[in-house]
């Protein structure tokens, strides 16, 4: 399971000097799911596997399945990527009464209907109160 808990009172300067880029977002979910950056198959459960190049995807040296960090969890199989998702759950939560989709939107710079979307899997997988 992951759980993403990001700092109480962080403001968006310390966000955005955590995670600059890509990289430390996929660091971050790797670094919740897996403890001690032992990754453990979800198909079979074991902890052997190999690094594909692009540093995010592994292939389980026993079953031969490939997955990543997000594998078995609400953001599995997203476009959208990890960072976008991370300011996202940082505007949800840190905004109060909660941030629009309209305002999610032009932060993220995706689609209106993308940044509804992702509210509505942030409301109702991680019962945030957002607007």
């Amino acid at each position: 399971m992951l759980v993403i808990v990001l700092s109480v009172d962080m403001n968006l300067k310390q966000f955005n000097d955590l995670y600059p880029d890509e990289k430390a977002s996929r660091d971050f979910f790797a670094s919740r799911k897996w403890k001690n950056d032992e990754a453990i198959c979800p198909r079979c459960q074991d902890d052997v596997s190999s690094l594909f190049a692009d540093g995010w995807r592994r292939k389980c040296s026993n079953c031969h399945s490939i997955f990543n960090p997000l594998t078995g969890t609400i953001l599995q199989g997203t476009r959208i990527s990890g960072r976008r998702w991370l300011l996202a759950i940082y505007f949800a939560t840190e905004l109060k009464p909660g941030v629009s989709a309209t305002l999610l939107s032009e932060v993220l710079e995706v689609t209106p209907v993308t940044a509804q979307r992702m509210l509505r899997i942030l409301k109702s997988k991680l019962a945030l109160e957002v607007k």
